[in-house]
């Protein structure tokens, strides 16, 4: 799965890759086979790093839950 809206705050283009363990072996044989993926984001790497900090906050997962709980009743309505 990937993974990109929000990513680095709207600053830079900036997406990550979700996946099972067992295929992280990839990464093993080629460390770099990613590299270019963040080519020339000096500034998009550390936002990113910020804006998944802060998504993982008790906070803002308080919140999150507030809002889809409020959408889906909605929906349903």
């Amino acid at each position: 799965m990937v993974i990109g809206k929000g990513l680095a705050g709207g600053i830079y283009p900036m997406s990550g890759t979700c996946f099972r363990e067992k295929y992280e072996a990839v990464f093993d044989r080629d460390p770099f086979i990613h590299v270019s993926t963040f080519g020339g984001a000096e500034v998009g790497c550390p936002v990113a790093l910020k804006v998944l900090e802060m998504s993982a906050e008790p906070a803002f997962l308080d919140g999150y839950g507030r809002r889809r709980r409020f959408s889906r009743r909605g929906l349903r309505r």
